[in-house]
């Protein structure tokens, strides 16, 4: 828990009682407080390196306003070598019911798919997927909506063979279900993920994705693979 640190230089110190208000709500949740001085935006990666994920409220600014801005949270993105909890202004109803992991165009999600379907299975959660397209530059010799029809139905078949891939992976543990949407990425998330989601992405998007500002749940942004083992999804958690 960053904080300035008492004294006249350094503002109030941090609110006391932390631990004991989340351990009486959760009682079967080790809490451990340590406080610290600092930015927040150093001391939050660096303290996490232990950890399964880091979680970060946000105001939603992960793209290029958060740069201008200074944004911890996107420092935390860049940083962390663990996934990484936003908490958006929008998202404050903690339960999670459904675990939903995306496509964009027809291509996997790599590391975040991956975590996802870990998750699911370790919280005997249902898995979604939302898989998002939309029309490609085609064959000018085709009317728009031949072109239309054409990559519409090779993006079913290729939704098809994703969510079996899923059922494989999850192996029977846990429903798998699905929706082809089209729409931008960004915006199917948007229209398509409701409280009670935890929305997997992987964070090597930022361009793409500038702020999580309007997101209903909470998203976690699963790094790059970077050589390591994947990334835990145990319950040994950074906020």
């Amino acid at each position: 828990r960053p904080g300035a640190g008492p004294g006249p230089r350094g503002g109030a110190p941090p609110a006391e009682g932390a631990a004991p208000l989340v351990g009486a709500e959760h009682p079967g949740v080790q809490v451990v407080e340590l406080p610290v001085a600092g930015d927040a935006a150093e001391l939050l990666p660096a303290n996490a390196k232990d950890a399964d994920l880091l979680v970060v409220g946000t105001r939603g600014h992960v793209g290029v306003v958060g740069a201008v801005l200074g944004s911890v949270s996107r420092r935390c993105l860049r940083e962390a070598a663990v996934p990484v909890v936003l908490l958006g202004p929008d998202a404050p109803d903690l339960r999670e019911v459904r675990v939903v992991v995306t496509r964009w165009h027809g291509e996997t999600g790599g590391a975040a798919q991956e975590w996802g379907v870990r998750r699911a299975v370790a919280r005997h959660l249902p898995l979604h997927l939302l898989d998002s397209w939309h029309m490609q530059p085609g064959a000018p010799e085709l009317s728009v909506e031949r072109r239309r029809a054409l990559q519409l139905t090779a993006a079913q078949d290729a939704h098809e063979r994703a969510l079996a891939d899923l059922r494989v992976a999850v192996g029977g543990r846990v429903e798998v279900t699905g929706d082809l949407v089209e729409g931008r990425g960004i915006d199917v998330e948007y229209a398509r993920t409701h409280r009670g989601d935890l929305l997997v992405v992987d964070w090597d998007d930022e361009d793409h994705r500038p702020s999580v500002r309007h997101s209903r749940c909470p998203i976690v942004a699963v790094p790059p693979p970077s050589g390591q083992s994947a990334p835990r999804v145990g319950e040994r958690v950074l906020s």
